[in-house]
């Protein structure tokens, strides 16, 4: 695995799906997992298109965290060689028009 393919991917995947929504986001675009635990559209649509991306580099399970949350079996998938993605760590941040951040992505093997 080629890691400045993966970064291209992450850097990619945020200039599409996030730095266009920051500081735009309408109360539409924002919904609640829990009772402090927001998810935007920008954490969707980011995993959404890194899920694909990553697929195309190393065709792996992708575990990521808004798609784990309605779906913990998913997590299952972690048992073997995964992706594992937060689209949007910082949402709270991201959705008030805070800095304070980032795309992570990780590759487990085997667990």
């Amino acid at each position: 695995m080629d890691v400045d393919i993966v970064a291209e991917a992450i850097r990619e995947a945020e200039a599409a799906t996030i730095a266009p929504r920051f500081r735009a986001l309408t109360d539409d675009d924002v919904a609640f997992k829990g009772p402090d635990d927001p998810v935007t559209i920008a954490d969707r649509a980011c995993e959404a298109m890194l899920g694909a991306s990553l697929r195309m580099i190393d065709d792996l399970p992708v575990v990521g965290e808004e798609a784990a949350a309605v779906d913990p079996s998913l997590l299952a998938a972690t048992d073997h060689d995964a992706w594992i993605v937060d689209p949007l760590d910082g949402t709270k941040n991201f959705a008030n028009g805070w800095g304070g951040y980032a795309v992570m992505v990780a590759r487990v093997r085997s667990g």
